[in-house]
């Protein structure tokens, strides 16, 4: 038995936007869209077509600004960790008596 189609009172038949050329993007190999267009080298380097310059000092700055970060993550995780420990310890010894 095939099923009635709706019809709706207030649809005019226009189309609102065409999806016809929308398709599935994989999942397992990303790639860009079919329609789309890779930049030229020139434009990826930048307005003069060199690579950028990093002088010692600022790759320095950079490092140590990343170890930084990094460590503060860890403090800031080991602090939770033991205040968690701390909490556990002194709940769970009341449960036991």
């Amino acid at each position: 038995m095939a099923r009635k189609r709706k019809t709706y009172e207030d649809d005019d038949g226009r189309t609102i936007a065409d999806m016809s050329g929308v398709t599935r993007r994989s999942i397992w190999v990303p790639r860009a869209p079919a329609g789309s267009e890779a930049l030229p080298k020139e434009e990826k380097a930048g307005e003069s077509g060199e690579k950028p310059t990093v002088t010692k000092e600022q790759l320095k700055y950079y490092i140590f600004g990343a170890l930084g970060a990094a460590l503060l993550l860890v403090a800031i995780l080991g602090v939770v960790f033991a205040l968690v420990i701390f909490v556990f310890s002194k709940v769970g010894g009341c449960a036991l008596k």
